[in-house]
């Protein structure tokens, strides 16, 4: 029997050295959970691939989605950088 993809939801409320909550990582936390995903061979989705995908291009692959809510500015001092960068793996070098 061949196992079903999955789609994991990462939802963020802060990525900051200095906010302690349930929904809160630091940059370095938040750099090893993409990095150890990435290494279980999950790909990263967007929104717009999410869309776009159908029962037969996700067959044999699994993703990881990641979500931030209010909008809060460290998400473009900490996160927004793991976007330019080809991946973690690179960012984390820096």
């Amino acid at each position: 029997m061949e196992q079903a993809s999955q789609l994991l939801v990462l939802n963020y409320h802060h990525v900051s050295d200095n906010v302690d909550t349930a929904f809160s990582v630091t940059p370095r936390t938040l750099m090893e959970q993409l990095e150890s995903l990435l290494n279980r061979g999950f790909v990263p989705l967007s929104i717009n691939g999410l869309v776009g995908l159908d029962n037969d291009s996700r067959s044999d692959r699994n993703f990881f989605l990641v979500t931030f809510d209010d909008g809060y500015d460290d998400f473009m001092t900490h996160a927004c950088l793991l976007y330019t960068s080809p991946s973690p793996r690179d960012r984390q070098k820096s």
